[in-house]
C-alpha cells in the first residue's frame, strides 16, 4: 500500500519540498546535510550553545526551569520545517519533527512525570487551527508510550509575539501571562514542551506558574535552540 500510496503522491522533503529518493525519509540529503546536533559546549542550565558553564544571563538571573534538553541548533532544515508546521498550516510536520528528535528526547520524558507543552492564548489557537508545541508533545509522547496533559498550564493573557524583541523585552511581554493547576501539577516532575528556544523567557514564565502552583521541579524540552 505504502509503495502504491508513493507511486500516486511521491514523497517529498519536509524542509525544501525536493522529491526523495527511495532511501531517504522525510529530509532529503542536502537538508538532512544541514541539520546541527546540539551538543557541548553549552550552558548546564538553558542550553545555549558554545556557553563553557553557566551562561550569563543564567549566572545573572537563574530560569524557574533547571534544565533544556534541546535536539538541534535552530538552523537550516529544522528551522525551515518548524516554520512550514507554524506557519504554513501543516500541523502533520510535528510528526516529522518528532520523529527527527526522538533519540534526544527520550531521557527528558523518561525523568519526566507529568508532559505538558507551551499553551498558546485561545485567540492564537483560534487563529493558527492548532498548537504546534501540542502536536509536538503529543507525537513524541505516542512514540515513547507516555501520556501528556493539556489541562495543566493555560495562557491567561493574550500577548503580541516575541519574534523580534529583546531579551528584556521578551521576559516583559510574556511576565505573568500563564497560569497553572495545582491539582494536576503538584509535586511534579513537570517537562515543559515547545518548538524552539530563544532567550528562555517563556519557558522560564510557564517554569515559574507551574512552581507557584506546587510543582516539584520543571525542566523544558523543545526541538531546537536558538544562538
Amino acid at each position: 500500500m505504502r509503495s502504491l500510496l508513493d507511486l500516486v503522491f511521491p514523497p517529498r522533503c519536509a524542509a525544501c519540498r525536493a522529491f526523495l529518493e527511495g532511501h531517504e525519509r522525510h529530509l532529503c540529503a542536502a537538508c538532512a546535510a544541514s541539520i546541527v546536533e546540539l551538543s557541548d559546549p553549552r550552558c548546564p542550565r538553558c542550553a545555549l550553545p558554545e556557553a563553557p558553564g553557566l551562561c550569563p544571563r543564567c549566572r545573572d538571573k537563574a530560569p524557574a526551569f533547571t534544565r533544556v534538553d534541546a535536539a538541534f541548533l535552530h538552523g537550516g532544515a529544522i528551522a525551515d520545517v518548524i516554520s512550514r508546521l507554524k506557519y504554513r498550516d501543516t500541523p502533520r510536520l510535528g510528526a516529522v519533527l518528532a520523529e527527527l528528535c526522538l533519540p534526544m528526547a527520550r531521557e527528558a520524558f523518561a525523568w519526566s512525570s507529568l508532559i505538558a507543552p507551551i499553551p498558546l492564548h485561545p485567540h492564537r489557537l483560534r487563529w493558527r487551527g492548532f498548537n504546534q508545541s501540542q502536536l509536538l508533545a503529543e507525537a513524541i509522547a505516542r512514540l515513547l508510550g507516555r501520556r501528556i496533559s493539556v489541562r495543566a498550564l493555560s495562557r491567561t493573557r493574550h500577548t503580541p509575539p516575541q519574534v523580534g524583541r529583546s531579551g528584556a523585552s521578551r521576559l516583559k511581554n510574556v511576565a505573568g501571562a500563564f497560569a497553572a493547576r495545582g491539582d494536576l501539577v503538584a509535586n511534579s516532575r513537570l517537562l515543559l514542551v515547545d518548538d524552539v528556544m530563544t532567550t528562555g523567557a517563556t519557558a522560564h514564565e510557564a517554569s515559574l506558574a507551574a512552581l507557584n502552583a506546587g510543582a516539584r521541579e520543571v525542566r523544558v524540552f523543545c526541538v531546537a535552540r536558538a544562538m
